[in-house]
Order: C-alpha cells, then sequence, then structure tokens
C-alpha cells in the first residue's frame, strides 16, 4: 500500500549497500549519471544538495551530445530500478564500446545481468516498490560512488524526519486545489522538489502538473494570467525557503499577490529541516501525500501506471 510506504519512507535509509566489484571502481569528481523517471530523481537530489557538484542528468539514449569535461574524466553511473530501462541500457552499450569508466544501480533486470558479464561495479536495491518511491535506496546507492559526503547529509537528515508530520498539510494542498492541474514554483536552487512534485502527481494521482522555476516564469508564464477564461483552470502551489535571496522571496510574494487579486486558489508551503537533504525530502514526501490524498479522491490505483506500461509495449512492436 503506497501510505505504507510514505509512512515507512525513513526505514530506507537502514539499507545497508554493498558495491560489488568496488575495487575496480575509479571513483571521479565528475559524474555523468543516466537514468529515466524515478530513476534519475536521485541527480536532481544531489544538485540540490551540492549546488556545485559537477553531475550532467542523461535522461535519453546513448551518452550527452556536449560534456563540460572528457568523458574519460568522468564516472558513468547507469541507475534503473527495473533494470530494463532501454534508454539506460543503450547508454551502457555505447560506454563500454568505449571503455568509460562506469558503475550500475538496480534492483535487477538486463542492466543487473550486463553488470555481472561485463564486470562493472554494481549496487542492488531491495525489490518491490515504484521507482519514484525509492529515492532512499537510491541515495544510499549513490553515496558509495561519489566523492561528496553524502552520508553526512543522510546522517543529519534521519535524526528528526517523521513523514507522518507531513500528511495533514498534503491533504490540505489536494483538498484546496480542487482538481485542477498543478502549477509548480520554486527558485532554480529547489527546482528538484518541483519537479519531484511533478512526478509524484502524474504517477501517484494521475494528474497535470507543471513546474517551473523563479525568477524565469516572471519572463514568460504569469502571461497565461491574462486570459480571464483559462487563469482559474490552474492550481499554483509555491515552495518557499528561508535559503532563497531576498530578491527571489519578493518574486514569489508578488506573483501571489497577483494571484489573489484574481481570485486564483493557491497554495504555499515551506521547507524546513536542519540541512538541505532534510529540506528536499520534506518536500517530497508532502508531495507524496498530496498525490495520494488527490488518487483517492479521484478513485484511482496510485501505484498501477496502465498507461506508461502500454506505451512501453507500443514501442517494442
Amino acid at each position: 500500500m503506497l501510505e505504507e510506504q510514505i509512512l515507512n519512507f525513513k526505514q530506507q535509509f537502514d539499507f545497508v549497500p554493498k558495491l560489488i566489484n568496488g575495487e575496480i571502481l575509479v571513483k571521479k569528481s565528475k559524474y555523468v549519471l543516466y537514468g529515466m523517471g524515478g530513476s534519475a530523481l536521485v541527480g536532481d537530489i544531489l544538485r540540490g544538495v551540492f549546488p556545485n557538484i559537477n553531475l550532467i542528468i542523461h535522461r535519453s539514449y546513448g551518452l550527452p551530445d556536449f560534456m563540460p569535461w572528457p568523458k574519460e574524466e568522468c564516472l558513468h553511473i547507469f541507475s534503473s530500478y527495473s533494470g530494463n530501462t532501454e534508454e539506460v541500457l543503450s547508454a551502457l552499450t555505447v560506454a563500454q564500446e568505449a571503455k568509460l569508466n562506469s558503475a550500475v544501480i538496480t534492483s535487477g533486470g538486463i542492466l543487473l545481468e550486463r553488470a555481472k558479464d561485463l564486470k562493472i561495479p554494481y549496487v542492488i536495491l531491495p525489490e518491490g516498490i515504484q521507482p519514484r518511491m525509492a529515492l532512499g535506496y537510491f541515495l544510499k546507492a549513490v553515496a558509495l560512488l561519489i566523492t561528496e559526503d553524502l552520508n553526512q547529509e543522510i546522517a543529519e537528515t534521519v535524526k528528526n524526519f517523521d513523514p507522518a508530520k507531513f500528511k495533514e498539510a498534503g491533504e490540505k494542498i489536494a483538498e484546496l486545489s480542487s482538481g485542477k492541474p498543478f502549477l509548480i514554483y520554486s527558485s532554480n536552487r529547489d527546482s528538484s522538489v518541483g519537479y519531484m512534485w511533478k512526478v509524484k502527481l502524474n504517477e501517484n494521482a494521475k494528474h497535470s502538473a507543471f513546474s517551473n522555476s523563479i525568477p524565469e516564469a516572471n519572463h514568460n508564464e504569469i502571461e497565461y494570467l491574462e486570459d480571464g477564461k483559462m487563469n482559474n483552470l490552474f492550481f499554483p502551489v509555491f515552495i518557499m525557503d528561508s535559503d532563497n535571496s531576498d530578491k527571489i522571496t519578493k518574486r514569489m510574494k508578488s506573483l501571489m499577490e497577483i494571484n489573489n487579486d484574481l481570485k486564483i486558489a493557491q497554495a504555499a508551503f515551506e521547507l524546513f529541516g536542519s540541512c538541505r537533504l532534510e529540506k528536499i525530502l520534506g518536500g517530497m514526501v508532502l508531495a507524496d501525500f498530496t498525490s495520494l490524498k488527490l488518487a483517492k479522491d479521484k478513485g484511482v490505483d496510485p501505484q498501477r501506471v496502465l498507461i506508461l506500461e502500454d506505451f512501453k509495449k507500443r514501442i517494442k512492436k
């Protein structure tokens, strides 16, 4: 049951990952993370925790068309929870042909078999949940591969992290939305949280959601508000953060004032925690509870992904 998975999320950090073939891993300070959907979200979190990290997230086939560093200087991390993501498998094939420094994170599938056959360093994740719900496992696995001290962030986060404290607020946001599509706004620094909200609403609630960052959205997107027939069709949600600059906060509050003038229902919440990772994961769990409440109200199964499975079958024909 999804609610149980959300409430037990903290327990994922009890997972003790093992790096198989770790003796041949060459650690680097530059990374390319290959992944799709929930299996790539760990990269977005890393960017949020370590703003200066040398990380490219590649969400497509093969290798990136452009890298700011020589590909031989990077650790190439192939992330697929199922182990059957064709884009990631494609990238691994190209990387191995080029003899690039590689590591794999997966729970099984073809990717695990290739890692074993090719004797690539790999970490096996626990099975049984959707990739978007396995971010604790992904974080513990990635911590073995990167030079940045992610374990310190994890230890600080789990001290007082309690997913249950986000339940009431998440359900309230769902109620305030009245079932409208979400427009999620954050600072650039917190864009990983905004994107996770989009993913959770899309997959758990089968719900339309769009994320954008301030100040960019102030230069184009907000012009939709002039359309009196359309502007009340969306539900804006603002991700506030005490780490934001005064200029970003002012821009967010000014946009909320315009929404109020136009009588547009909206919501805002503050990220809180003793470290960056706790803030990010708190925002994510809030999205989990919001999306779960919407799924219940709509009478849909939050764990089922029928359209995604149908799409995968069609592209294999």
